[in-house]
């Protein structure tokens, strides 16, 4: 099993802007290809055609760059699949999570991305997966290497765990319990991440989506050069290959459960 020279995960909770900032940091061409590879190990169907030492091999050749740099992206709710994984391929034992991932990933960076607003979180993981649409794509966007290298390994990371991204509106409906229990998810699982990084001693570096989606280039910029990579001078932004989803429909769903959530409409004595 060959190993990067340095590596990094992306730490993240679902509809975080953890695509958006994947892109970037491929866009840069210092940073790999940075995907949510092991969501196949949750998938037994995707496990089935695998065996996880050759897909391990595969994951570390396709994230990493030319310079030797591999990322990686995790959600908290797959995180004990994978650690539990990675414990029969290298052997790790009783081994602490942390001291299992530098089992194979050399050094460890993590950067852990948030986002400040969880109601629109919520809502778009709603939207997402009533709709099993994903991500969008821009439409005619010039593409340079990095960033078609990025939209076929998306495309082929939808395709092998949820198909291709499809969604007809006419399906979506606005539901209080499912946001709000996805926004306690939410919560949930920012909380474990704090204490992953508590327990580990480690500080990650810290992205806020909202902060990214204004500042795109000068964030990225910053971040590289705080984990040492040679940041470029720019990136090439005309090569950006995602667009936007959020819409009206999602403003509507957020003013409507923010509305709910004031009224305590499900909580206990607030009413159906």
């Amino acid at each position: 099993m060959s190993k990067p020279s340095f590596s990094y995960v992306v730490c993240a909770t679902p509809r975080s802007g953890s695509n958006l900032l994947c892109e970037a940091l491929t866009l840069s061409g210092v940073a790999g290809v940075p995907q949510e590879y092991f969501l196949h190990w949750m998938n037994p169907q995707s496990r089935a055609h695998r065996e996880p030492a050759d897909f391990l091999d595969e994951v570390l050749a396709l994230g990493t760059g030319p310079n030797g740099v591999f990322g990686m992206k995790m959600m908290w709710g797959g995180f004990d699949v994978f650690i539990s994984t990675l414990r029969t391929i290298v052997a790790a034992g009783d081994l602490p999570p942390w001291e299992v991932l530098a089992r194979v990933f050399p050094n460890p960076s993590y950067i852990y991305i948030t986002r400040e607003d969880k109601i629109r979180q919520a809502v778009s993981l709603a939207r997402a997966r009533q709709s099993d649409r994903w991500v969008r794509f821009k439409e005619g966007a010039t593409q340079g290497n990095y960033a078609r290298q990025y939209k076929e390994r998306l495309e082929a990371f939808f395709e092998g765990v949820a198909g291709l991204p499809r969604e007809s509106e006419s399906a979506l409906a606005y539901d209080f319990q499912q946001i709000r229990t996805i926004y306690t998810m939410l919560l949930e699982h920012e909380c474990a991440w704090e204490q992953f990084f508590a327990d580990a001693g480690v500080r990650p570096h810290r992205v806020v989506y909202e902060h990214l989606a204004a500042r795109y280039e000068g964030t990225t910029v910053s971040l590289l050069s705080n984990m040492g990579l040679s940041a470029p001078a720019g990136l090439p932004c005309e090569d950006r290959v995602l667009d936007q989803q959020g819409d009206q429909l999602n403003d509507d769903w957020s003013r409507r459960f923010a509305e709910d959530l004031c009224a305590g409409r499900g909580l206990s004595g607030g009413g159906a």
